[in-house]
């Protein structure tokens, strides 16, 4: 298993989109189907645009909601710099839409990146909001 965090457009609806997070490490995957608000991957980008910048810089974004009787799942990312070296790490909690099971399914994982790719991660969201289709995809370092 290649260590990732991908976002692909699987529900492109007029008043959102429907967005499969999936997150993989070496030891840990899993995905969440969260309902993004129109312009939601454009306030990604540029939120996350230019990290790090500067040692032990965090970033912290949540999608879809907690609660457990709303439509769709939730997905924090957490995004870490704590090298002087340029590496990252995101650490992903990603839970399952709640309607469709007895039980909460989550899983807690984390990869690493580096800095550009980072900025290239940016540019594919971009292109997932003004497209509402495709991937971006963040590879590791």
């Amino acid at each position: 298993m290649s260590p990732n965090l991908k976002l692909v457009i699987s529900d492109p609806d007029p008043d959102y989109n429907g967005i499969d997070i999936v997150g993989t490490n070496d030891e840990f995957a899993g995905s969440a189907f969260v309902y993004f608000g129109l312009g939601e991957l454009q306030r990604f980008s540029e939120g996350l645009s230019g990290f790090p910048s500067k040692f032990r810089d965090t970033r912290e974004f949540e999608f879809g909601a907690e609660d457990m009787g709303a439509a769709g799942g939730y997905c924090r990312l957490v995004f870490v710099c704590d090298s002087g070296t340029g590496g990252c790490r995101i650490e992903m909690d990603l839970r399952g839409d709640r309607r469709y099971t007895d039980y909460q399914q989550t899983v807690c994982l984390e990869v690493t990146t580096i800095a550009s790719e980072i900025d290239r991660f940016c540019a594919e969201l971009l292109k997932l909001e003004r497209n509402r289709d495709g991937v971006a995809s963040l590879k590791p370092e």
